[in-house]
């Protein structure tokens, strides 16, 4: 049996006890830093090691305790004319290939054993987080731009292109009402984070909990759109570049905080048969793989809530690519 993962950088296992059912409910959290290329530092380690992808799949067949719940940072997205998953940028890389995640998509212990939950709400289904993913992309395109002009095109040509993008990005940014994105309330309605909140039966006292954690955070950010727009003034200017990407960072974070909202709502609530309308019980066998920063956020809220933490891993090294998580100390199935 391989002792370690190539892929995530953190794994952790949290328990509860679910009220009246007395059913466990076990959540494994996988942490990924959305590196495509990942590897263990030496070939000796490698032979003891497999890839995230095979180790999924492997574990998803096996189906020994029921359904398994996996809740996936990816908007999966069926492509019309091909009828296979569209290509998305963050499939490569979390896994380093989009098959792994075709191969669940359409096997057939996907209705048995496999329920795919896609839980990147930023973009798709929410307009307006939606147009504020979109101001933090093109924000990092601009700040990537610069970082490149400053390094080694200090031409005329590609310094007026940067104007052109900022003065763009300037009039976008000019017309979002950023007071609005932090009002948690609204915007967990728009968003479809109040619905799955409103299906908390089991966990009825965690929805407002949750919407009180995360709503916190949001509003603790100060964008500070006044600097930001005077920072366009001179984009090449240090201190404008920092700002701009301190603003970035803030826009990553509220976008993080939304999608972690509905995230736990999904994964703690109790879902309704299509057939019969009846409220089922909470998914009991979960993992959740997404980056690094919504695990942390995920297992620090389960800890308030009081779940148990069991296990846990971690392999990070900022420096280098080397992604290679030692799981020896969970044990396998998963779920039994």
């Amino acid at each position: 049996m391989r002792r370690r993962i190539i892929g995530p950088v953190s794994l952790s296992l949290q328990e509860y006890v679910i009220p009246r059912s007395k059913r466990v409910m076990r959540v494994y959290i996988f942490g990924d830093m959305h590196i495509s290329d990942a590897h263990c530092p030496t070939k000796s380690i490698k032979k003891r090691a497999v890839n995230i992808g095979t180790f999924l799949g492997n574990l998803f067949n096996e189906c020994r305790a029921g359904p398994v719940d996996f809740y996936l940072e990816i908007d999966l997205a069926i492509d019309p004319v091909t009828k296979t998953l569209e290509e998305h940028p963050r499939e490569t890389q979390l896994f380093g290939n989009s098959n792994f995640l075709n191969d669940l998509w359409y096997t057939d212990f996907k209705s048995k054993c496999l329920r795919i939950h896609k839980i990147d709400i930023r973009s798709g289904i929410c307009r307006i987080l939606n147009s504020l993913a979109n101001i933090f992309e093109k924000t990092m395109l601009l700040l990537k731009m610069i970082d490149k002009y400053r390094d080694d095109d200090h031409n005329d040509i590609f310094e007026s292109q940067i104007y052109f993008k900022a003065t763009v990005l300037k009039r976008i940014i000019e017309r979002f009402n950023f007071e609005h994105i932090q009002d948690v309330e609204s915007i967990c309605s728009q968003c479809r984070i109040t619905k799955q909140l409103d299906k908390l039966f089991s966990f009825r006292s965690f929805a407002p909990k949750i919407v009180k954690y995360f709503g916190k955070k949001i509003r603790a950010i100060s964008l500070d759109i006044d600097d930001v727009l005077e920072a366009f003034s001179d984009v090449l200017h240090k201190d404008s570049y920092w700002t701009l990407d301190e603003f970035a960072m803030k826009l990553m974070m509220i976008l993080v905080f939304y999608m972690d909202m509905y995230t736990l709502g999904r994964m703690l609530k109790n879902p309704v048969s299509r057939k019969s309308g009846r409220r089922l019980p909470v998914g009991k066998n979960v993992i959740v793989y997404a980056g690094e920063g919504h695990a942390e956020n995920y297992r620090a809220f389960l800890n308030k809530m009081g779940f148990k933490l069991v296990k846990s891993s971690t392999f990070i090294n900022y420096d280098i690519d080397f992604q290679c998580l030692d799981i020896s100390m969970f044990r396998r199935p998963f779920f039994e």
